[in-house]
């Protein structure tokens, strides 16, 4: 069968169309890892959830186990009155006065307070006991003075370290446990006036322990490609 000049030069085309289907999907391959190269939580869920629309998922944000820690404790009359609670993306700051807590100069959780901690502690573990826990103690420089204790960095460390233990002992793996002790280096409030007079609320209240309730960090684990070549899974 003979064929003309117009007739090959159709066929000899053809797979130009295929070639350019390709092309276009390795484009949009390679334009979906750099935007998923630079890891944003923020960005991430929003990308993630329009995936899930997309394919008519069922996307859960990772906040949402935070989201119901937050109304855990607001549902416990004596907890909300004890602590404060922010909510910022994929961290939780909760609040506790070091004042209600422990008695001044002491690092040694009161008795009565110890109940309450444990009970925080347990909502928290219920719905993230894979996250990490960071503890931050503060002091005042007016306790300090009032109570005659200049080493404040070594109190705040022995008061957030008494939370941190309640973690531990409730299961928490040390790993994901960070103890800090600011001491009065990180005032949160002002407790001094323009004339240098105590302000006894600021004071108060500079007196505190921040817990962060933290995502768990993510295992990279080294998947074989071949070759020799490896890749963070």
């Amino acid at each position: 069968m003979d064929f003309d000049d117009e007739e090959i030069g159709e066929v000899s085309e053809a797979w130009l169309v295929s070639y350019a289907d390709m092309m276009t999907l390795l484009a949009c391959f390679f334009i979906l890892m750099i935007a998923f190269a630079n890891f944003d939580p923020v960005g991430f869920t929003t990308k993630a959830q329009k995936f899930s629309n997309a394919f008519k998922g069922t996307y859960k944000s990772s906040d949402a186990k935070l989201k119901r820690i937050t109304e855990e404790i607001s549902r416990h009359p004596k907890l909300k009155k004890l602590l404060k609670i922010s909510l910022k993306e994929t961290e939780l700051l909760v609040t506790f006065s070091s004042s209600i807590l422990y008695a001044n100069g002491e690092s040694k959780l009161k008795d009565d307070m110890l109940p309450f901690v444990d009970t925080f502690v347990e909502i928290v573990r219920a719905q993230a006991k894979t996250y990490r826990i960071m503890v931050e103690g503060h002091t005042s420089s007016y306790e300090g003075r009032k109570i005659g204790i200049k080493n404040l960095w070594a109190l705040s460390s022995e008061r957030a370290s008494h939370i941190a233990n309640r973690f531990e002992y409730f299961g928490y793996q040390p790993k994901k446990i960070v103890v800090i002790g600011k001491g009065e280096s990180a005032h949160l409030y002002v407790e001094v006036d323009k004339k240098g007079n105590v302000i006894p609320e600021g004071a108060r209240q500079n007196q505190t322990v921040l817990i962060r309730i933290l995502e768990p960090k993510k295992e990279v684990k080294k998947v074989k490609f071949g070759f020799g070549i490896f890749f963070n899974d």
